[in-house]
């Protein structure tokens, strides 16, 4: 979504690239409002399920080809660490 690129680097339509503020709120909000749930999740809010994951370094100050290399430190799922 934000780098456009295929597997080999060459670019696809990189025109239609978003920013990586963007890309999260797709996969958040976004999504959440899109499947009509947004009023129980896709924000950290209080009520909504906490299903969230905490990462080990902040996606919008890490360079857009090294966020899927993030660690993910921690999962919840409805509010329970998972992992």
């Amino acid at each position: 979504m934000v780098e456009r690129a295929s597997l080999s680097g060459r670019p696809i339509g990189p025109d239609e690239a978003i920013t990586v503020e963007e890309a999260l709120r797709s996969y958040t909000t976004e999504a959440a409002r899109a499947c009509h749930w947004d009023s129980d999740a896709g924000s950290i809010t209080p009520g909504k399920r906490a299903d969230l994951v905490v990462l080990g370094d902040d996606p919008l100050r890490t360079d857009a080809s090294r966020i899927g290399d993030i660690e993910v430190v921690r999962t919840f799922l409805e509010g329970d660490d998972v992992h």
